[in-house]
This record gives structure tokens, C-alpha cells and sequence, in this order.
């Protein structure tokens, strides 16, 4: 069976919503938080006709001001 970040995710999210996945010193997110972001990200992507097309995703290391 192959197996994909997503498949970990939803398997992690699924047994430990509630527990946080990411922190920093303004924000929190549960696995659960994490899943439904993924999730709402494909969905425009499949939206999109991006249908098992690799995908790069940018993600400044800089925390960001809100």
C-alpha cells in the first residue's frame, strides 16, 4: 500500500484531534485544524483540474506579523 503525508496526517488527526501540531508565539493548531486546512488546499487545487500533478508549496521561515 502506498502511503502519503496525507495518509499520516489523516491517521494521526483521526486518533489525536485535540492535540496540537504546531505552535509558535501567536498560534495553535490541532491535528484536526491541520487536517481541515490540508483538506480545504486540495480542494481548490482539485478545483483547479490539479489532479496528481506535484505541487510546490512556499512557506516563509520568518514568523509573520499579523
Amino acid at each position: 500500500m502506498r502511503r502519503t503525508v496525507l495518509d499520516y496526517l489523516d491517521n494521526t488527526a483521526s486518533r489525536l484531534p485535540d492535540k496540537v501540531s504546531f505552535r509558535d508565539e501567536k498560534t495553535a493548531l490541532t491535528f484536526a485544524e491541520l487536517r481541515s486546512q490540508a483538506m480545504s488546499g486540495g480542494t481548490v487545487l482539485l478545483n483547479e483540474g490539479i489532479v496528481r500533478e506535484p505541487v510546490a508549496v512556499y512557506m516563509s521561515k520568518t514568523p509573520q506579523q499579523i
